[in-house]
């Protein structure tokens, strides 16, 4: 778990130093285009081997057996409505 915060950690770093250069118009700007999308793909692989998982983890082991599947119905439907009406924002 260590390991996943840092690398996500690092990758936040990484793309707030890129846009602080870009916001103080450093010259050089155009050649490291590619770091924000390098920066993001870190951060997805670092949350997707520690920190997602987790709260499916978590809730598996504190229900009880006889209501765990209802109750993960419930979780999921949940989680995925919560990611719908976050993506439906346009800003």
């Amino acid at each position: 778990m260590i390991v996943s915060e840092t690398f996500m950690a690092l990758a936040m770093t990484v793309l707030g130093l890129f846009f602080y250069l870009k916001q103080t118009n450093y010259p050089d700007i155009v050649s490291i285009q590619w770091i924000p999308l390098t920066a993001l793909l870190v951060f997805v692989g670092g949350y997707g081997i520690a920190m997602g998982p987790i709260p499916w983890l978590v809730m598996t082991e504190i229900i009880p057996n006889p209501v765990i599947g209802i109750n993960l119905n419930i979780f999921t439907k949940s989680i995925n409505m919560y990611s719908k009406t976050l993506t439906q924002f346009e800003y």
